[in-house]
């Protein structure tokens, strides 16, 4: 229903109000109206000795102008909203600073913009299950709201803007599973909020939706989310832990902005990040990123992350974006994708526990500052399709020597200023090098590198065999050691600079490395043994989830079949390895795996029917068992039989518990005994009573 907007309060109740301002304060006076439409069809009464505001009859209130509710100057502690009220008007409480509770009729579907703002004594709002919108700022500045109530089986759909904005000491908060939206500034300055999972059906978190929640420590996003906001968490400092989806398509400039992450693990659908998305990050030491659609970079990406160790990025990536690592100083270790085509400016700037680096072979552009006062750097390898190199791209480093490519057709004079460089090795020839394009008229190609010594050779490049051994050199000549990725292929070279083939374990993790030198990934079938290695080339062991399938791999690394024993628990793997559910023969005998794979023992009850399984895990049939004192009776198929039986050519009735009765039975309004091995008599006189061929007693 379309709500009416009530542009103002009549004027009689004006100059009442006016005059209580001017007269009598805030208090209510005898020129102060106590009742009222609010609604088309709704009413308001005001109680002044309990300070209750009343909202009844049916349908919409109006929405209000700021300040002008006809309530606005009465000292209301209460507020109740009766059932058949649909929804609260815009602006109809704000800045109510002495209202304390809120009671919301279960008829209640929506509260208007800035409602509840500014009422600083309210701490608990429950909502009913009606409530399908809650629009912006309606409850915002509530800085004494603690606890935030909307009920699972609520419509509704969106948090708006600003809702709970600085509501300071608000802590806890059910959202039901409909939300898909957190807006911009919803839950901004909450900064005792300890929320730690979304709505499972949220597509996106809005701007600036969390910023300075500063007692958020973890945060699931559920497996739908889509798009997180600029600065959506921004100076979170507690937030330590995230948890993304794989249907995750972007996060917006300054989005984490010094929160408090300490390990980040990022979807490969990602296309987009802003500028600054983990900037001083400082809990972040490594980086381990794998991107499918080759992503977009904001400016900054991981800027300052001054603990940052290690980084690690495969897959589709074509650019290392515009100071995506500037003034991350206790980096030591990157290695980067083959698809490489350009460095931007200032991308890996100050990074100055940087030793070694190897540019990626495809790269044609090495940008403006790029690697500028990487001050530890002692060696780097410059491809063999780089084409240019813009200003201060290597200045302020210390290695004394480099290899320049022939493909190099522009460099910026100032390219290698401030360096130590001693000498340059070019693998074209002079009248090549002279060619070379340096970008102002004033200087030569000389200038650029200034008293280094210019050697026109062919350095050793690529792999090399030596007495039936293999190595490989980089661009510079220099033998490589560790992990080499060639031609988008990992090889693992020794201390030696051998290349090593087969089981190789390398920090404690085993690798296998193909007779070509060839790193493996997924899975692999190895004298006779199936074995499992990650896209980073480690073999698992212990459980695996692949493919929406359980695995499990010995220590070894060999997949498991067959009966197997994990964690005093046992689990049944098919010839394929994949972990049993349900029911399963060995043999004549059955047995049953329960939903996470592990045998089930004693008590079962599958599709309606229940079982008894032995210690070993086998299961009851055709048989008696004794449980706890008591008899029972499993069928051929093993389910515990109810009712009448005829067993072994007596018979037997079972309760709805599956228990033997015993004794005197009055059954469907007949009496019957059973003697203590449960077999129903007949033909016999119990107690005095005479009983029937069929059991039953003649009275």
């Amino acid at each position: 229903m379309k709500k009416r907007r009530l542009l103002g309060a009549p004027v009689a109740l004006t100059v009442g109000l006016l005059t209580a301002m001017v007269f009598g304060g805030t208090g209510v006076s005898a020129d102060i109206a106590t009742s009222g439409e609010c609604g088309e069809n709704s009413s308001w009464t005001y109680d002044s000795s309990t300070g209750t505001i009343t909202i009844s009859g049916t349908g919409d209130m109006y929405d209000f102008e700021y300040n002008q509710s006809p309530w606005f100057f009465c000292d209301v502690k209460s507020v109740v909203i009766e059932d058949g009220i649909t929804s609260v008007g815009d602006y109809a409480f704000h800045d109510t600073l002495s209202l304390e509770t809120v009671t919301f009729g279960d008829s209640v579907e929506s509260i208007g913009y800035y409602s509840f703002y500014n009422c600083i004594l309210i701490k608990e709002i429950s909502l009913p299950a009606s409530i399908e919108s809650i629009e912006a700022g309606a409850f915002s500045a509530c800085s004494q709201l603690e606890t935030v109530s909307i009920p699972a089986n609520s419509n509704m759909t969106e948090i708006e803007e600003a809702t709970f904005q600085t509501c300071l000491n608000l802590k806890t908060v059910s959202l039901p599973d409909s939300i898909t939206t957190i807006g911009n500034d919803a839950f901004r300055y909450c900064s005792s909020l300890e929320l730690s999972a979304l709505p499972k059906n949220c597509v996106s978190v809005g701007v600036s939706a969390f910023n300075d929640c500063s007692s958020i420590t973890n945060m699931n996003f559920g497996d739908k989310l889509e798009q997180i906001g600029y600065g959506a968490f921004e100076n979170c400092t507690n937030l330590t832990s995230v948890v993304f989806p794989d249907t995750l398509k972007g996060i917006g400039g300054h989005a984490f902005y010094r929160t408090g992450l300490t390990s980040l693990s990022l979807p490969s659908g990602i296309e987009s990040f802003g500028d600054c998305v983990f900037f001083d990050c400082d809990g972040i030491t490594t980086l381990n990123m794998s991107f499918d659609n080759d992503p977009y970079f904001g400016r900054g990406l991981f800027e300052n992350c001054s603990n940052l160790k290690s980084v690690t990025i495969s897959g589709n990536v074509a650019n290392v974006g515009y100071g995506m690592f500037n003034c991350c100083t206790s980096l030591t270790s990157v290695t980067l994708p083959s698809g490489i085509t350009d460095i931007y400016d200032y991308a890996f700037h100050y990074c100055t526990a940087l030793e070694t680096f190897t540019i990626p072979e495809n790269t044609k552009v090495i940008y403006n500052s790029a690697f500028d006062s990487c001050k530890g750097l002692k060696s780097i390898t410059i491809p063999s399709k780089v084409e240019s190199i813009g200003i201060a791209a290597f200045g302020d480093c210390t290695f004394t020597s480099i290899n320049i490519p022939k493909s190099l057709s522009s460099i910026d004079p100032y390219a290698f200023y401030n360096t130590t460089l001693e000498e340059v090795y070019y693998d074209g020839t002079e009248e090549q090098w002279n060619q070379i394009d340096v970008l102002y008229d004033d200087y030569t190609i000389q200038d650029v590198f200034g008293e280094a010594k210019i050697m026109f050779v062919q350095p050793k490049y690529g792999w090399q065999e030596v007495d039936g051994k293999w190595y490989y050199y980089d661009a510079a000549g220099t033998m490589c050691k560790g992990w080499r990725l060639v031609n988008d292929t990992w090889y693992y070279l020794d201390d030696n600079g051998i290349m090593q083939t087969g089981w190789t374990k390398v920090n404690g993790l085993w690798y296998y490395l193909k007779s070509s030198g060839a790193m493996v990934t997924d899975w692999q079938k190895i004298d006779g043994k199936w074995y499992y290695f990650e896209i980073l080339g480690y073999m698992i062991s212990g459980w695996k989830k692949i493919d929406n399938i359980w695995y499990y791999f010995e220590d070894s690394g060999a997949m498991a079949t067959g009966w197997k024993e994990v964690a005093s628990k046992w689990y049944c793997f098919n010839d394929s390895g994949e972990m049993v559910t349900g029911w399963k023969q060995s043999g004549s005998t059955w047995y049953y795996l329960a939903a996470d794979g592990a045998m089930v023992t004693g008590w079962k009850e599958v599709g309606g029917e229940w079982y008894y399984f032995n210690s070993d895990g086998s299961m009851v049939s055709d048989d008696w068992k004794k449980l706890d004192g008591k008899w029972y009776y499993f069928s051929m198929s093993g389910y515990m039989v109810k009712g009448w039986q005829s067993i072994a050519g007596s018979w037997y009735y079972f309760g709805d518990s599956g228990v033997m009765r015993t004794g005197w039975q009055s059954i469907g309004g007949k009496w019957y005994y059973f003697y203590g091995s449960g077999a129903m008599a007949y033909d016999t006189t119990i107690d005095g009573y005479e009983i029937g061929h069929d059991g039953v007693w003649a009275a």
